[in-house]
């Protein structure tokens, strides 16, 4: 599987069960700065074995971000208490995403539907 650099965050958030994940936005002078992501909703418990679901895919992550990846891992807690707004929009994104890509499944059912042989919904009283 080869990743380019842009994707390393979208590849290690479904790596991770889909958690939110984003290249690090930390203040401050590091080595390692420009390729440290940011891990959201990660409780203490659950890092090391997060860490062991990326190891199959590690050294192509490694490679597309430039060097040895430095992952930061947040809380729940600290997750909605700093970043709730990032968090929250990083959720909705990721539903619409998994709502256009059920939208456009192709459908199993004969014969196939067409959005013209579907009634469409009237709401009464809603306002």
């Amino acid at each position: 599987m080869m990743f380019e650099h842009h994707t390393v965050p979208q590849q290690v958030s479904a790596l991770l069960g889909r958690r939110p994940v984003r290249w690090g936005k930390m203040s401050g002078d590091y080595d390692g700065r420009e390729r440290t992501l940011e891990v959201f909703e990660a409780d203490a418990h659950e890092q090391r074995g997060l860490l062991r679901l990326l190891r199959p895919d590690r050294a192509e992550l490694d490679a597309a971000a430039g060097g040895r990846l430095v992952i930061v891992f947040h809380t729940r807690v600290e997750s909605r208490r700093l970043y709730a707004d990032w968090v929250d929009t990083w959720h909705r994104r990721a539903l619409a995403g998994l709502v256009a890509e059920w939208i456009e499944e192709k459908s199993d059912t004969e014969p196939f539907l067409e959005p013209s042989d579907i009634e469409p919904i009237r709401l009464r009283g809603a306002a």
